[in-house]
């Protein structure tokens, strides 16, 4: 299981739109979604696939990193990625995640 952080997503873009934007990049179906509102400036979402590893997110990643989408330059950089899951406390992320992947 694999998450990837996307941030500066629009809050109004829907589930879909998101699914439909990552598949027309080669990424796989995401299995569930978590919107993160942000301070306001730069909402994000994380997206959690259960049947790919982190290795094929992470060569994925460049595809949609600073891409513009809806009026926004998407940001899916790999360090801020790791640090944003441990900063928006995924309980489930804390254990394994060490400064070492930030």
């Amino acid at each position: 299981m694999a998450d990837l952080w996307v941030g500066n997503v629009e809050t109004s873009t829907s589930e879909d739109e998101i699914r439909e934007f990552q598949e027309r990049y080669g990424f796989p179906p995401f299995d569930a979604i978590q919107y993160v509102p942000g301070t306001g400036e730069n909402p994000g979402v994380i997206l959690s696939f259960s049947k790919v590893n982190e290795e094929a997110l992470r060569i994925l990643q460049p595809r949609v990193h600073n891409l513009f989408w809806k009026n926004r330059s998407i940001a899916s950089p790999p360090r801020f990625r790791a640090f944003a899951l441990v900063r928006f406390a995924r309980a489930d992320l804390l254990p394994t995640t060490t400064l070492a992947d930030c």
